[in-house]
């Protein structure tokens, strides 16, 4: 899994890697504010089965937009997850949440690590009993 953050927020990046890890799954972990491009031209070039991206800046929607626009063009085809603050800035006083548009996009998105964990299993018939 392609492990990511749309800004500079680390924490729930490191609780994705953690929750990862003791599943043995093989976590890379490309850091924080990492842009769409730089995140599918490292899973064009990896042998990766899915991504996980967590963001808290009010750009999940945009942030996911660019990473699909990106795979599409890249002719990829990946499982996405997206957690964290499921936030779209829309010049309003307040993000509002995207986690609708997120879905109707084909982004699986995650309320904690085991939503993702879950995801995961459901795609790829993981145990945690198997782990």
């Amino acid at each position: 899994v392609i492990l990511a953050t749309t800004d500079v927020h680390e924490m729930g990046k490191e609780i994705v890697r953690l929750a990862l890890k003791e599943f043995n799954i093989e976590v890379l972990d490309l850091g924080t504010s990492e842009d769409p491009e730089d995140v599918i031209c490292a899973a064009s070039t990896t042998r990766i089965h899915a991504i996980a991206i967590s963001t808290y800046n009010g750009l999940a929607l945009e942030y996911a937009r660019k990473l699909l626009e990106e795979m599409k063009r890249s002719n990829l085809k990946l499982p996405i997850f997206m957690g964290g603050n499921l936030t779209q800035d829309i010049g309003k006083d307040l993000p509002v949440d995207v986690t609708e548009d997120l879905k109707k996009l084909g982004i699986i998105t995650c309320r904690s690590p085991d939503d993702m964990l879950n995801g995961l299993a459901r795609i790829f018939s993981f145990t945690k009993e198997n782990s």
